[in-house]
């Protein structure tokens, strides 16, 4: 929605609110707990939010179903197959690291044996 629709420059009943508003403001006052209109208010409230929770959960799996019918497509791997993966340093310093853990638990694992 236009936000200059609310204008009073634009809109000619808009000057109303701007007088009525300081009224309003100084007269506001805490409703009971009891009040059917903040029932109703919660309960809608609660309604909106599951409302875009399974509209969210709808559109991730939209999207899920979608990138798997097109990337994992007989026809799309056949046309870009894997690249083989180039190992990054990190990865080479992280095995490293785990063959260097197994060489230590071997001695342990023969003693038991």
């Amino acid at each position: 929605m236009n936000k200059y629709i609310f204008s009073d420059t634009v809109n000619p009943f808009m000057p109303i609110f701007k007088t009525l508003a300081p009224f309003v403001k100084n007269n506001r006052s805490l409703v009971s707990p009891d009040n059917p209109f903040l029932a109703i208010e919660k309960n809608v409230s609660n309604n909106i939010v599951a409302l875009l929770d399974s509209y969210q959960s709808m559109r991730d799996h939209f999207d899920e179903a979608l990138f798997f019918a097109i990337y994992e497509n007989p026809l799309m791997k056949m046309l870009y197959p894997e690249a083989p993966r180039k190992e990054t340093a990190s990865e080479d310093a992280r095995k490293d690291k785990k063959r260097v853990k197994i060489q230590k638990g071997k001695p342990a694992l023969a003693q038991r044996g």
